[in-house]
């Protein structure tokens, strides 16, 4: 498998944090590098399987089916807190600070759920990258430096 130099400084910069893992926003092939090639070569890098990705809604609106689903008068298929976030969006894009749900670590996990179902629409972010093991493997065994 051939990769392209910035691909290579980024999985090599990769190596440097501990256990492999960083934030996307941490890693920079090269002083140029801007956001947007950063992100297209993580993507690049995910889709062979050299490294994962953890996503974060960062913006999400209620989708068509979340407004039918909050029309019917009978008792709704959802939890209380997939409620409570369908109905402080019914008007508005939001962001998950501006929600008020306890623990504030379950905002994620509430959001991808009603993300996934279809009932709202959301905006999300590349928030953790890491190395797989096909990756530790390309580089400890495919890969060959030239030069």
């Amino acid at each position: 498998m051939e990769i392209a130099t910035i691909e290579l400084k980024f999985l090599l910069q990769l190596l440097s944090f501990s256990g492999y893992r960083a934030l996307l926003s941490q890693i920079q092939p090269s002083a140029k590098t801007s956001t947007s090639e950063r992100y297209k070569t993580c993507m690049q890098l995910c889709d062979r399987g050299l490294i994962a990705c953890s996503h974060k809604v960062i913006g999400f609106k209620i989708a068509p089916a979340g407004k039918a689903l909050l029309k019917l008068n009978t008792e709704l298929p959802i939890g209380e807190q997939e409620l409570k976030v369908l109905k402080a969006c019914e008007d508005q894009k939001l962001t998950p600070e501006q929600l008020k749900i306890r623990p504030a670590a379950e905002k994620q996990t509430v959001l991808q759920k009603l993300g996934d179902r279809g009932l709202i629409q959301t905006e999300t972010k590349i928030d953790e990258i890491w190395l797989t093991d096909p990756g530790k493997t390309y580089l400890r065994s495919e890969y060959s430096p030239k030069g």
